[in-house]
């Protein structure tokens, strides 16, 4: 009978605990979001020296910790796999990929341990929608176009839930925003303070709570006009390949301008108000819903149809007008949004566009520009759900729905009036929904207090639009959430002209 050697059967045990405690660790591991409080500072493009210097105040304030990011839409030309090309753009054309950066510790802290191991080993992450879209798998080599024009080649090191990164399509650490060239900061994240009574207070004393600045709180609800993030946009509307022309102008691949655009591109009239405009298929039918729901709420009259005609509309591809270089597509890009009396209604200004269809358009699903950070009243962008009845504080036409209680405050400055603007020549009597209301209105009733050029006027009349049904596209349902899920995505800076 052969004796076996003490010491090698501890050896043996010794091996197999080992090698049971490393499993874990070499299966693959879902990324779990982060569950903290935390806060994005942003202005309509780059942070500010001004944002920046308070918001670094108010985090020495709070004992807290913050890190700048860095967003933008970068292009693709291929998805490798072991050499394999799985897909590649057409020759001199890219793809739209939104790309944000993050430190290590903010993306641990933010988002979740695992993205940041991922970042700190100098792969990148990439959004579950993103990867479903183009059959992108861990292990997959991503080439981008650098802001230089060279080709810069990352590795795939986790797919993770959307929501995970906050709407970010692409996940990268600094070093790799370096070799991409992406050197403007577009927010300041910060987290680790003991409360969210001392964030607010810490805020208001560094003046963060204005106009100028977005503060996004990880404990948001929704807003009834918060866009989609661009993965959400590619996989309602689809992906085209472009070209970077002359100026902010892009070259959107002929094909599919033919196949998604109505009208090949050129400009096609809607029924009933005479609104002439290239729009996305998906799109175009909602946008004629609404119409004919202005129509036949007796508000023809506050469409300018010659205005809107001549300097509105749908498709217009180029950049985003207020990213300057940082090189955030247009929405208009996609012919998702339709621009309407524009002269009353210029990027910055005090919304002069009637509340009543604002409320039509975000029934048909539809977000509004007018609560913008950089207000855009001519501005309706498709978001495919309807928005007319998510109770949030809004600056600008409220939608008359009960403001549910969370943890945070307006999103806009004590002082400033919840109110729809108005000019004492305009014949059209507007109205706008009472954020005070205890009921959730019809989607046919717009509960309204009457404003005047004094402001509003309280327990006014409710306005009451009466019109046949209107068949448009059919719409999600719309579930207010956390603006988590939206936080990091490469355009929110800038919301999404």
């Amino acid at each position: 009978m052969t004796r076996r050697n003490p010491l090698v059967l501890v050896g043996v045990l010794v091996a197999l605990v080992v090698g049971l405690l490393a499993f874990p660790m070499l299966a693959p591991r879902p990324a779990t979001a982060a569950s903290i409080d935390y806060v994005s500072l942003n202005n309509k493009s780059e942070l500010s020296s001004a944002t920046a210097q308070a918001g670094a105040n108010a985090t020495t304030q709070l004992g807290a910790h913050a890190a700048n990011g860095r967003s933008a839409t970068v292009g693709m030309t291929r998805l490798l796999r072991g050499g394999t090309v799985v897909q590649a753009a057409p020759d001199t054309y890219r793809y739209p990929m939104g790309v944000t950066s993050m430190a290590i510790d903010a993306a641990a802290a933010t988002m979740s341990p695992d993205v940041a191991n991922v970042l700190a080993g100098g792969q990148i992450v990439l959004g579950s929608t993103s990867a479903n879209m183009r059959g992108a798998q861990v292990g997959d080599v991503v080439e981008l176009i650098a802001a230089a024009g060279n080709l810069v080649q990352l590795t795939i090191g986790m797919i993770a839930p959307d929501a995970t990164i906050g709407g970010a399509e692409i996940v990268v650490g600094d070093a790799q925003a370096d070799a991409l060239g992406l050197t403007i900061v577009t927010r300041m994240v910060v987290w680790g303070f003991a409360s969210r009574s001392a964030l607010e207070d810490a805020l208001n004393t560094n003046g963060l709570i204005s106009t100028t600045v977005r503060v996004n709180r990880s404990w948001d609800i929704a807003s009834p006009d918060s866009n989609l993030s661009l993965s959400q946009t590619k996989a309602l509307l689809g992906e085209f390949p472009y070209q970077i022309t002359s100026g902010d102008t892009i070259h959107i691949l002929p094909s599919w301008v033919a196949a998604n655009i109505s009208g090949g591109g050129v400009r096609t009239p809607f029924a009933g108000i005479g609104i002439v405009a290239a729009c996305h298929n998906t799109v175009r039918p909602a946008i004629q819903a609404a119409l004919s729901q202005v129509a036949a709420s007796g508000l023809s009259g506050a469409i300018n149809v010659s205005n809107s005609n001549q300097y509105g509309g749908c498709f217009n591809p180029r950049f985003n007008r207020l990213s300057g270089n940082i090189g955030g597509l247009s929405r208009h890009a996609w012919a998702m949004a339709i621009d309407m009396n524009t002269t009353a209604n210029p990027q910055g200004g005090v919304p002069q566009m009637d509340c009543r269809v604002v409320q039509i358009f975000r029934h048909y699903g539809f977000a509004w520009g007018g609560n913008f950070l950089f207000s855009d009243g001519m501005h309706f962008e498709y978001v495919g759900q309807a928005r007319d009845q998510i109770g949030y504080p809004s600056r600008y036409c409220p939608t008359g729905a009960p403001v549910p209680p969370y943890g945070g405050l307006p999103a806009f400055p004590p002082g400033l009036k919840v109110a729809n603007p108005v000019r004492a020549s305009d014949p059209v009597q507007r109205t706008i929904p009472d954020p005070n209301a205890t009921t959730v209105p019809s989607s046919t009733t717009v509960p309204a207090t009457t404003t005047t050029a004094a402001g509003a006027v309280p327990g006014a009349r409710p306005a009451v639009i009466e019109s046949p049904a209107i068949q448009a596209a059919p719409l999600a349902e719309a579930v207010p959430m956390s603006q988590r899920s939206v936080m990091f995505g490469s355009d929110g800076f800038s919301d999404g002209d």
